[in-house]
């Protein structure tokens, strides 16, 4: 079983034998630095590590590195997010939606893109969407508030607040390992015709869908495509987003930079018995990438088997089809019977409480807060 615990200064990780090289563990606690100590130990079925400094933040700072070596993530110099301040004039602004994600945000995510785009006038907004995040790391950043869990909307506010003649918009699960990520953006929206760049594209029943691991567009194109629709609370917003930009004539492409989508960490912060666990794991980079795969896994199996979700599926695909289906109808869609199954998967709930979520936002948060552990999402770490 993987667990942290903190005591003070000191951080005590246990993972598994069989989900980590323990020599490659002690090469990595060899190289710790910054003034912490770190140790190794083999206990039976499992493999602990102490790691201590002079504050828990420290040893936080000091376990991911160590953890992100292990796992093979990348690593940044000690002090990169204290260190920097945003451009007074940016090119790029770079917005990061955080409902409860911030120990990965601040150990990975941030510090990724401060040091991915040096040489580049950038600014960095967080979005705050939720609770329990420490907001002390963030300061110095351009920071808002917005709906619980929201991404539409939170990602709307952010884009507002821009000052960048481009926008980067990065889910809290991601991180970006390339400085040639912003040159190669721009080099690609200089052609008009190209409306958004990202290093991922989903595919729904075949048409491309670009996620925000970055997703970079001009900011001009984006307000003048209306953002994201913030009828969608969670989901669907991007497939939206996308078939806005190729029905006005945009293409959307694939940006070939390193990066990575730890998929899912989000939601498996919504749905796990024990959040408060599940963030220090991520965020001090504990977990290889097949154990998030299958945290993620566990955590939608229990998000779709709430009939709220199911109707919510259901009801937010019909209004894009609505919006949308003579568009996907000429690209090869079977728009009539994408209606029927998705009104089929809301039909069994119409008659329930599930009905009033679609268009009464507070019942809808107060569904998602009972899908919580709310108790421990709140627990500062």
């Amino acid at each position: 079983m993987f667990r942290v615990d903190r005591d003070g200064g000191t951080l005590s990780v246990t993972v598994p034998r069989n989900a980590i090289d323990a020599e490659l563990l002690r090469q990595s606690a060899a190289s710790v630095n910054g003034g912490a100590h770190a140790r190794v130990v083999e206990d039976g079925a499992a493999v602990v590590v102490e790691v201590t400094a002079g504050d828990g933040a420290a040893a936080g700072a000091a376990a991911s590195a160590l953890f992100g070596r292990a796992n093979g993530y990348p690593a940044f110099p000690a002090g990169t997010l204290e260190g920097f301040r945003n451009a007074e004039r940016p090119v790029v602004s770079c917005i990061v939606l955080l409902p409860f994600n911030d120990l990965f945000a601040r150990h990975v995510l941030l510090p990724s893109i401060i040091h991915s785009s040096r040489g580049h006038d950038i600014e960095i907004i967080v979005v705050l969407a939720g609770f329990g995040v420490d907001r002390e790391p963030f300061q110095h950043l351009r920071m808002a508030e917005s709906e619980m869990a929201c991404i539409s909307k939170g990602y709307n506010l952010g884009v507002e607040m821009a000052r960048g003649e481009y926008v980067a918009l990065f889910h809290d699960d991601c991180y970006v390992a390339d400085p040639e990520w912003i040159g190669r953006a721009l080099a690609a929206l200089a052609d008009p015709g190209v409306g958004a760049v990202t290093p991922e594209l989903d595919s729904w029943f075949g048409l491309p869908v670009a996620k925000g691991v970055p997703l970079v567009m001009r900011r001009r194109d984006w307000r003048e495509v209306g953002g994201y629709d913030e009828y969608y609370f969670v989901g669907v917003e991007d497939m939206d987003l996308t078939c806005a930009l190729r029905a006005r004539g945009q293409r959307v492409e694939r940006l070939d930079v390193r990066y990575a989508h730890l998929r899912g960490m989000g939601s498996s912060l919504v749905a796990h018995e024990s959040p408060h666990q599940l963030k220090q794991l991520f965020g001090y980079q504990v977990l290889p990438r097949t154990a998030i795969a299958g945290v993620h896994r566990d955590a939608m199996q229990r998000l779709v088997s709430q009939p709220f979700i199911r109707f919510l599926e259901g009801q937010y695909h019909l209004h894009f089809l609505e919006k949308f289906g003579d568009f996907l109808a000429d690209n090869g869609v079977d728009v009539p019977m994408r209606r029927e199954m998705y009104a089929h998967m809301r039909h069994p709930h119409l008659l329930t409480p599930a009905v009033a979520y679609a268009s009464n936002r507070e019942k809808l948060l107060d569904a998602y807060r009972e899908m919580m552990n709310v108790d421990e999402l709140a627990r500062p770490v």
